[in-house]
């Protein structure tokens, strides 16, 4: 099967794809694609039978298994093995734990007591343990574009949570990759007692996969927004550097001979994944590597792309689960495309040139699956790349890598080299965040569609192909093709007729956007935020995993209009790091409204128009008008002061009432007594306060929206609410039950639809 390889690995992941996602019409294409590989005399009878089995095989490899159900919530007894390293941190020790019984994965957690700070010396990775738990179902999204903590789990096996008391768990015995663990943990100490925190972090994250010990948040963020996160992620890059730096100094010191250099390189590549945390890109570079070096010892002629597709087989068959790490994905998708294209790179005049074309097939290779997961594309990234990709190659690896071996054989060496690599970096990466404050521009793009995925790869392919045979006129059509694709899905919305209003699962708090059909205006009503943990300072968390995905996962930039109700936190948390990231033309709030400092200060420093707004007064967005119904005079309560606006949406009036009372639907009643409402968005999560039966029966909706938080301290909604809502008729969604609530509907002014994230 000599360069035939990369044929069999690609039935493989057809095979995968079409039963993980239900794709079925994969094997039609399947079966084209081998007819007409056989009419081309590509490849033989025999071929066929060895490809088709492998497709069929992988894919019963991959078909979804009935697992025995655990009781959710129950006090069980579980035996079974640890099978993942045993993370510790001060506060809390957790690690994989297969169960034995019920053959599932179980992700458990032990928080530690100020009586006891460390963890157990039983608790070993393959170690045999006894545990008495409640297991639970991992969380699941609430939200489109929120990350699903669920699904992210369920993809490495891992069905439960558990959490354990140290006294339920009794451990046996341990395995070899135990003592790499301990290896990793011993480097680890060893590195924070001899040099600095900043140069300690850095080297944890580039040598050992430990990227949250780097000082400063913002620097990883910056990385992730110019796409460099795999600078901080161990690749193939780190793994051949390092074997390169390994090799040169045992032949060049004259330490061993060649034979004894290529079984001791060996022997690191197949140690290094563990210490490094077992990242797929390392495994996928080191399987390369070590297949490279037994191939030249034994003189075997091998192509690279047959060698990645005998390591994806590898890869595959040791972790089945591995496959749908993000990792795993870009690293093959890269070094693939590399390999495709090898002789349009090789032809480049130049290194600048080499690393320009290199991260250029490196950005197109990943970018529906980066758009699918980040929802952005930061075209500029490609020129950071050329220029940060050697800096950290040719002058931080090397530095720091020295600095390791000099912490174990020439600490006299280490201060001076720590010392140097602080002044070396501290003002590199301070160019690095100048110019993402100077020249970040992203293109949010939004959702990329799976059946978008076959014709971008298969124009990716061809372009390729045309590059590397240097047929101009064809890579000019295939890259044209490309662009247009990628310009199609972000313009989408542009030509969409629907229109949306999406009440967000913000938990305890209110968030409201509308999106009017053809993109023609985003409205935001209140963005909740969250406090930390010592109540007292503001929290980006209901930002950055709720408000911030969705509105780049529907593809949204620019925000036309931001309308707050009142300035509790629950509803205007968020704005301040809105504010920051997204252009908002237009802020509308009450007369009576009293911005925090903060806030204040922030909508200054954007130059945002600022409109103050009272009864009978009303803006428009586009077509779109909205009535402000109160309020008329201070009220002396911010609840009460809430701004209550209404608008006929989508053929229904809707009315959004922030958090007044009882007393302020009273007055809505007397000021308003022919008015009829649809849609309500019930006040103050459902407090008992308001929502009364007089109000109710005055404004006659069918629906009620309530933004609750799951299990909330308040208790809300209250009962006497739903059932006043009940005792009405009135249609209830919630989303501490269901999710993200939204209602779609067409220009063409016909009633649209009501649906739940949540089922």
């Amino acid at each position: 099967m000599r360069g035939k390889w990369h044929l069999i690995a690609v039935s493989a992941i057809i095979g995968i794809i079409a039963i993980t996602l239900r794709l079925l019409f994969l094997y039609g294409i399947f079966f084209l694609w081998l007819y007409l590989l056989f009419k081309n005399k590509r490849i033989r009878i025999v071929d066929i039978m060895i490809m088709c089995s492998t497709c069929f095989i992988f894919s019963f490899y991959y078909y979804p298994s009935n697992q025995n159900k655990i009781l959710d919530g129950e006090v069980q007894d579980f035996m079974g093995t640890i099978t993942s390293e045993i993370d510790s941190t001060p506060l809390k020790t957790s690690f994989v734990f297969h169960d034995a019984i019920t053959n599932q994965d179980l992700l458990v957690t032990n928080f530690k007591n100020e009586e006891d700070l460390s963890s157990s010396t039983t608790w070993k990775t393959g170690a045999t343990c006894q545990l008495q738990g409640s297991p639970e179902i991992p969380p699941v999204s609430k939200n489109p574009g929120q990350f699903n903590y669920q699904e992210y789990l369920f993809k490495q096996k891992i069905t439960y949570l558990i959490t354990i008391e140290q006294s339920d768990l009794k451990c046996t015995g341990s395995s070899f990759e135990n003592e790499l663990f301990t290896l990793r943990k011993n480097i680890i100490v060893k590195i924070e007692r001899e040099i600095s925190s900043f140069a300690s972090g850095w080297l944890q994250a580039l040598l050992l996969g430990r990227d949250a010990l780097i000082d400063e948040k913002a620097i990883i963020n910056v990385f992730e927004r110019w796409g460099l996160s795999h600078l901080l992620a161990i690749s193939g890059l780190h793994v051949g550097l390092i074997s390169s730096f390994v090799y040169f100094i045992l032949i060049k010191t004259g330490m061993v001979t060649k034979e004894k250099a290529f079984y001791l390189l060996l022997a690191l590549l197949m140690v290094y994944p563990f210490i490094s945390g077992g990242a797929p890109s390392v495994w996928r570079a080191a399987w390369m590597t070590i297949l490279g070096f037994i191939m030249m010892k034994n003189k075997i002629n091998l192509g690279m792309i047959d060698s990645l597709s005998i390591v994806f087989f590898i890869c595959v068959l040791f972790d089945k689960q591995i496959i749908y790490q993000l990792g795993f994905q870009f690293s093959f998708l890269v070094t693939l495309s590399i390999l495709l294209s090898k002789h349009f790179i090789t032809r480049s005049s130049g290194k600048l040139n080499l690393i320009f074309r290199i991260s250029f097939i490196s950005l197109v290779s990943v970018l529906p699956i980066q758009i699918a997961h980040f929802y952005f594309l930061n075209p500029l990234s490609l020129i950071l790349n050329t220029i940060v990709v050697p800096y950290f190659s040719i002058i931080v690896m090397p530095v720091l890598f020295l600095m390791l071996l000099s912490i174990y054989f020439f600490p006299f060496l280490t201060t001076l080299i720590d010392s140097t690599f602080i002044h070396l970096h501290q003002p590199a990466l301070s160019i690095i965040e100048w110019i993402d404050q100077k020249w970040y521009y992203p293109w949010i793009i939004g959702e990329f569609p799976i059946y978008y995925y076959i014709p971008y790869y298969l124009c990716l392919f061809f372009l390729f192909i045309a590059l590397d045979d240097k047929k101009k006129r064809m890579a000019i059509l295939n890259g044209l093709v490309l662009i247009g694709l990628v310009f199609w899905i972000a313009c989408r919305p542009y030509i969409n007729g629907n229109g949306t209003i999406t009440m967000l699962d913000v938990g305890q708090g209110d968030s409201i956007i509308i999106e009017l059909p053809y993109r023609k205006g985003v409205i935001v009503i209140d963005a909740a935020g969250t406090m930390e943990s010592d109540f007292k300072t503001p929290s980006d968390r209901t930002y950055q995993q709720v408000i911030k995905p969705y509105l780049y996962s529907r593809g949204i930039g620019n925000i036309d209009l931001v309308v707050l109700s009142h300035a509790d936190h629950d509803h205007i948390g968020s704005l301040p790091f809105l504010l920051e990231e997204f252009p908002v033309q237009r802020i509308v709030t009450s007369t009576y409204f009293t911005p925090p400092q903060e806030l204040a200060n922030v909508i200054k420093k954007e130059e945002i128009n600022w409109d103050y707004l009272k009864k009978d007064e009303h803006f428009m967005i586009d077509q779109q008008q909205f009535y402000v119904m109160h309020p008329e005079v201070n009220q002396e309560a911010e609840n009460d002061n809430s701004l209550v606006i209404a608008s006929k949406i989508g053929s229904l009036m809707w009315l959004f009432t922030g958090d007044i009372s009882a007393d302020v639907e009273q007055i809505l009643v007397k000021n308003y007594p022919n008015i009829k409402v649809d849609v309500l968005k019930v006040a103050h999560h459902g407090s008992h306060s308001s929502t009364s039966s007089s109000f109710l029966q005055a404004f006659r909706p069918q629906i009620a929206l309530i933004s609750v938080g799951e299990n909330n301290q308040y208790n809300h909604p209250d009962q006497d609410v739903i059932e006043r809502l009940s005792k009405e008729n009135i249609i209830i969604y919630r989303t501490d039950k269901q999710g993200a609530i939204q209602y779609t509907y067409k220009n063409t002014g016909d009633q649209g639809t009501f649906s739940s994230f949540l089922p």
